[in-house]
């Protein structure tokens, strides 16, 4: 068991505030822009399998909802909300951002922020 730090006590809340606010920043403010624009490198082949695929499942999942019969519209719905996301993280959101500062992967699981001091190698794979 550890005993209260005696300078660290709390302020008396009847006590008025000695210290000025900090001054907000106004939202009106333009944010820093980067030394550089990021260059974008995604998979073309990639981006066309997920437009293929949501087209596809939209497709199929909207003539199982307009004519099917007993459950077959909830199945397309469950099956839908499902398989959507799926598609769009592992087709649509990949891709790698890169300028002068830094790099920037960013996958289905994370994204990895990375100076360029601190890479080492770079390798592509089934690309």
């Amino acid at each position: 068991m550890t005993t209260p730090d005696p300078a660290a006590s709390e302020p008396d809340p009847a006590a008025p505030e000695s210290s000025p606010a900090a001054p907000e920043p106004s939202p009106e403010a333009p944010e820093p822009s980067p030394a550089a624009p990021d260059r974008i490198y995604r998979s073309p082949a990639g981006i066309a399998a997920g437009v293929f695929l949501l087209i596809l499942g939209g497709w199929l999942g909207a003539d199982a909802i307009v004519l099917g019969e007993d459950r077959t519209p909830w199945i397309a719905i469950a099956a839908l909300l499902c398989v959507i996301p799926l598609v769009i993280a592992f087709t649509l959101r990949p891709a790698v951002y890169a300028n002068t500062e830094r790099l920037r992967v960013r996958n289905p699981f994370r994204t990895i922020v990375l100076p360029w001091k601190a890479v080492a190698a770079l390798r592509s794979g089934y690309s």
